[in-house]
């Protein structure tokens, strides 16, 4: 638990608030702005190769922040797919977190023209 939310704090700014008060904890709830995740301990059985399109965690964005946000984590090496503009109007990307599991981010960005499009 401590691992996964460490991660989610430093690479994605997430407040963490863990339960109980000391370790060992079996339950946080993150915040950034209006955005909660809540994490609990439990069994998750990793995939060998985390699959692009197959995400357990979406994150939809407003404000115009997607493409900065993009341009943040791929720099530190943690974008799993790239940033693209799908059929259904919505640019996404996507990362896998610490314990395999994909989270991708998405926006309706009006200047996605320039995106190329998923390779499905």
């Amino acid at each position: 638990m401590q691992q996964t939310a460490n991660w989610y704090h430093h690479q994605l700014g997430f407040a963490v608030t863990p339960f109980p008060d000391q370790p060992p904890y079996n339950f946080a709830i993150l915040s950034n702005g209006s955005i909660e995740i809540m994490l609990r301990c439990g069994s998750f059985t990793r995939s060998p190769q985390p699959l692009s399109y197959a995400w357990d965690i979406y994150l939809r964005i407003k404000g115009h922040q997607l493409r900065s946000i993009y341009e943040k984590l791929q720099a530190e090496g943690l974008v799993t797919r790239r940033l693209e503009r799908t059929f259904y109007g919505l640019a996404e990307f996507e990362v896998t977190d610490p314990d395999g599991h994909v989270i991708c981010f998405s926006e309706n960005l009006t200047d996605a023209s320039d995106l190329p499009t998923p390779e499905i």
